[in-house]
């Protein structure tokens, strides 16, 4: 089988949260679908030494930052923004050891 399982940080669980509920479906839906697919995707990777090893994927105008562990077939999303705005921070605090594996209903 393909598939990651999806894992999201404490951070990338707040922003979800804040979200609209359309928006968050949305998200939701396509987590869940980049899960199932994320041996197939071409993955683009951020610029910038504090985000080394970070993916973006975008949905409307929103972010996803996301990293792979292949050895653990896990994608963990690290934080949901609005464009540009979401890769302005550092990564400091969206470190995958804080990472938590959710059930994405």
């Amino acid at each position: 089988m393909n598939s990651f399982e999806v894992v999201l940080t404490s951070a990338a669980r707040d922003d979800i949260r804040q979200l609209e509920r359309s928006v968050r479906e949305r998200l939701i839906d396509k987590l869940h679908w980049m899960g199932q697919n994320a041996a197939l995707l071409v993955h683009q990777p951020l610029k910038g030494d504090e985000w080394d090893g970070a993916y973006k994927y975008r949905l409307g105008g929103y972010r996803i930052i996301y990293r792979l562990d292949v050895g653990k077939r896990q994608l963990i999303v690290l934080k949901v923004d609005i464009g540009a705005r979401c890769i302005k921070g550092s990564i400091g605090s969206h470190r995958p050891q804080q990472a938590e594996s959710i059930v994405l209903i």
